[in-house]
């Protein structure tokens, strides 16, 4: 769930909810798809999204699945209007 802390700090819609992006590994796999601090990712794996612990477990099913990425939904700049898929790869 979204804090209004987190709300304020990245100026995020109010019916945007999902896990907010607070940093990025420069040389990571979120970082090659253009992730960025304040990023709202709403679905992963075709599921929504609620907090940080869900993407790490839509990481790990794609991981049993032999998958090698993960596809989300995000809204770029906790934008409602700014909802894009973006498939990013699990690293090996």
């Amino acid at each position: 769930t979204l804090s209004d802390e987190l709300r304020a700090k990245f100026s995020i819609d109010a019916d945007i909810k999902g896990a907010v992006v607070t940093e990025v590994a420069a040389d990571g796999p979120a970082a090659e798809r253009s992730l960025q601090p304040g990023d709202v990712i709403t679905e992963a794996g075709e599921k929504e999204v609620t907090g940080a612990a869900d993407i790490a477990e839509r990481v790990k099913e794609a991981e049993a699945a032999k998958k090698n990425s993960v596809l989300m939904l995000v809204a770029k700049g906790g934008k409602k209007g700014e909802m894009r898929f973006i498939a990013v790869k699990i690293k090996p």
